[in-house]
C-alpha cells in the first residue's frame, strides 16, 4: 500500500512537471513569435531602451566605469545581462573548441538580445510562480496551479516588457525567488538573491524587507508564540507577541537574516551617502506625498483581479459584510472612503510627464477622468469597497492580520513617495497579491482569457498603430503601457 502510495505521487509530480514543460514551451514559442514581429516593425531602442542599451553595450565592451546620468536606476540589470551573455558565450567557446566545423556564434550585445532576456526572466518567473503557489496553497491541484502562475506571467503591465528592454521583468522574478527561498527556510539564499533584486531597482529594498518580515512571521509561529489560527492572535495582539518575545526568538532572527540586515545596512549606508535613493538624474524622481496612488492601485488591481472577485463570490461576500454585517463593518466602510475621498481630491498629483507624454495610458486615464475633481474623488466608495474585497481575499489564506499589516506598510512606502503614476509600479504588490489569494479553475481560466485580450489588443497597437509628433515627424511613436 505504501509502495503505491509512492508510485502515485512519483506519476503525479511527473506530471507537474511535464505539464509545466508545456505551458513553459508554448509560451516561449509565442513570445519568440511575437519577438520576430518587435523586431521588425520596433528594431531599434524605443523610449526608455535610449538609456538602457547604450549603457548595456558599454559594460559589454569593458567600458565598466562609463555611465549615463539620465540613468536612475542600479546598474545591477546591465552587468547580470552582461555577464550572462559572456558566461553563454565562453561555455560556446569551449565546446566549439571540441569540433572542428564552427556549430556557434556568439552572442552579439544588441537591442534584440538585450530584450530576449527579459522573456527569459518572465519564463522564469512562470516557474517559481508555480512553485509559490505550490506552498503557499498545498491542497490546489497543479494544473490550477500552473493556470494561476501562467495568469502572472499573463499581467498586461508584465507580459507587454517581454519584448522591451526594460527592468520590470528581472526586479520581479528576483524579488520573488527571494520570496520563494524564504517560505523553503532557506533565509541566507533569500537574502542573496535580495542584494540582486536591489541591484535591480532600488525600491526592491522595501519589498525584499517585506519578504524578511514575512520570514519573521514564520519564525514566531515555528517557535508557537503566534498561531494564525487562534482568535486571540489578533493583529494587535499579534504586534504585541512580536515585541514581547523578541527576546526569545532575537537568536533566530539574527542567524536566519543576516543577510538581510547588511543588505539593509548598505541600502541605509548608500542613502545617506547619496542623500537619496535615487542615482543619475533626480528631476524627474523627487521623492513626494502622493496619497492617491494606494487608491489607484486597489482600484487597478480589482480591474485585473474582477474574474475571481465576482465568480469566487468575494464580491458578494464583502458586500453582505457591509449591507448586513455589524456596525464596525459600516463603519469601516465609511472610514475607507472618507479616507480616499480626501486622498483622491487634494492627494492626487500629476506628474509633468503624465501631463506631456501621450504615448502612455495614463496620460489619457487622467486626461479623460482622473484630471475631474469630481470624477476622480468620486472613485473613493469604489477605492474603498476594493479595499475591503481584496482584505476579505487575503484573510481567506492569512488568517493573522500580522501578514496583511506587513504587506499594507510596504505597499504604501513604495507607492506614496511616487509622483508619476504608472501601472508598472503596481506590479510587485499585485503579484503577491495574486500569489497570496486562492483561485478556481472557472475564474482563473477568465481571468487568463481577459489577460491575453488586453495583451493582444495592447500589443497589436503598439505594432500597427504608429503616429507622429508635429515637433518630431520622422520618428515614430507607439502606444503603450
Amino acid at each position: 500500500k505504501k509502495k503505491k502510495v509512492m508510485r502515485t505521487v512519483s506519476n503525479r509530480t511527473g506530471f507537474v512537471s511535464l505539464l509545466l514543460s508545456v505551458v513553459v514551451g508554448v509560451v516561449a514559442a509565442i513570445v519568440s513569435l511575437l519577438h520576430v514581429a518587435v523586431e521588425e516593425k520596433v528594431p531599434d531602442p524605443y523610449m526608455d531602451e535610449i538609456f538602457h542599451v547604450p549603457q548595456t553595450t558599454a559594460y559589454c565592451e569593458g567600458k565598466w566605469f562609463e555611465w549615463d546620468p539620465m540613468i536612475t536606476t542600479f546598474p545591477g540589470t546591465y552587468v547580470f545581462i552582461v555577464g550572462l551573455i559572456q558566461s553563454v558565450n565562453t561555455v560556446q567557446a569551449a565546446l566549439q573548441s571540441l569540433v572542428p566545423e564552427p556549430i556557434f556564434h556568439p552572442i552579439q550585445c544588441t537591442t534584440q538580445a538585450f530584450r530576449v532576456v527579459n522573456s527569459i526572466f518572465s519564463l522564469l518567473t512562470l516557474i517559481i510562480a508555480y512553485h509559490i503557489r505550490q506552498h503557499l496553497h498545498p491542497n490546489e491541484r497543479n494544473t490550477l496551479s500552473t493556470m494561476a502562475a501562467l495568469t502572472l506571467v499573463l499581467t498586461p503591465t508584465l507580459f507587454f516588457f517581454n519584448f522591451l528592454f526594460y527592468t520590470d521583468t528581472g526586479s520581479l522574478f528576483f524579488v520573488l525567488l527571494s520570496y520563494y527561498f524564504v517560505l523553503k527556510r532557506r533565509c541566507w539564499w533569500s537574502g542573496w538573491v535580495g542584494f540582486v533584486a536591489v541591484g535591480f531597482r532600488q525600491t526592491n529594498i522595501v519589498w525584499i524587507g517585506l519578504v524578511a518580515a514575512i520570514g519573521v512571521i514564520d519564525i514566531y509561529i515555528k517557535k508557537g508564540f503566534l498561531s494564525p489560527k487562534k482568535k486571540k492572535d489578533a493583529t494587535h495582539v499579534a504586534f504585541s507577541t512580536l515585541l514581547l518575545k523578541l527576546p526569545h526568538a532575537m537568536t533566530s532572527i539574527l542567524s536566519s537574516f543576516a543577510v538581510h540586515i547588511v543588505l539593509a545596512g548598505l541600502f541605509v549606508l548608500f542613502a545617506w551617502k547619496n542623500e537619496g535613493i535615487v542615482v543619475g538624474d533626480r528631476s524627474a524622481h523627487e521623492a513626494v506625498l502622493h496619497f492617491a496612488q494606494p487608491a489607484y492601485f486597489i482600484l487597478f488591481t480589482c480591474i485585473l483581479l474582477a474574474p475571481s472577485i465576482f465568480i469566487d463570490g468575494h464580491f458578494a461576500t464583502s458586500l453582505n459584510l457591509v449591507v448586513k454585517g455589524n456596525v464596525v463593518w459600516k463603519l469601516w466602510f465609511a472610514f475607507l472612503t472618507a479616507v480616499y475621498f480626501v486622498a483622491l481630491r487634494f492627494g492626487s498629483l500629476a506628474h509633468p510627464y503624465l501631463l506631456a507624454d501621450n504615448r502612455h495610458y495614463p496620460f489619457y486615464l487622467w486626461s479623460k477622468i482622473l484630471r475631474f475633481e469630481n470624477l476622480r474623488s468620486g472613485l473613493a466608495p469604489a477605492a474603498a469597497f476594493g479595499t475591503i474585497v481584496l482584505g476579505e481575499m487575503l484573510a481567506k489564506k492569512h488568517k493573522l492580520g500580522l501578514w496583511a499589516s506587513f504587506f499594507v506598510s510596504a505597499t504604501a512606502v513604495v507607492l506614496i513617495p511616487a509622483h508619476l503614476l504608472e501601472f508598472r509600479y503596481f506590479l510587485v504588490p499585485f503579484a503577491f497579491l495574486h500569489l497570496n489569494t486562492t483561485k478556481t479553475t472557472l475564474s482563473s481560466t477568465i481571468e487568463c482569457l481577459l489577460f491575453m485580450t488586453i495583451n493582444a489588443i495592447t500589443i497589436w497597437i503598439f505594432l500597427n498603430k504608429p503616429f507622429q509628433w508635429e515637433s518630431d515627424p520622422l520618428q515614430k511613436q507607439r502606444f503603450m503601457w
